[in-house]
């Protein structure tokens, strides 16, 4: 993985993107998830999960997540 070009990966994705990050994460901070989204082509959008850490351990955390996903991903999904 060290070897991989992530940026260039991300930047010639050609897939709506979403990146999705807590401004209290300790684990990646908001300068990774800014240049990761700066990378990205449109569509792509940027989600502050506030007051969730990195594994969205915390009560409902990860039941958030998965609803603004699956809401932020119906107009993407064929069907």
């Amino acid at each position: 993985m060290r070897s991989t070009d992530l940026h260039e990966q991300i930047r010639t994705l050609r897939r709506a993107f979403l990146v999705m990050h807590s401004p209290t994460d300790n684990t990646v901070g908001i300068a990774n998830a800014s240049e990761i989204f700066r990378a990205a082509r449109h569509p792509r959008s940027f989600v502050s999960l506030e007051g969730a850490d990195h594994l969205l351990t915390g009560r409902n955390q990860a039941r958030r997540a998965a609803r603004i996903i699956s809401a932020w991903a119906d107009p993407y999904l064929g069907g």
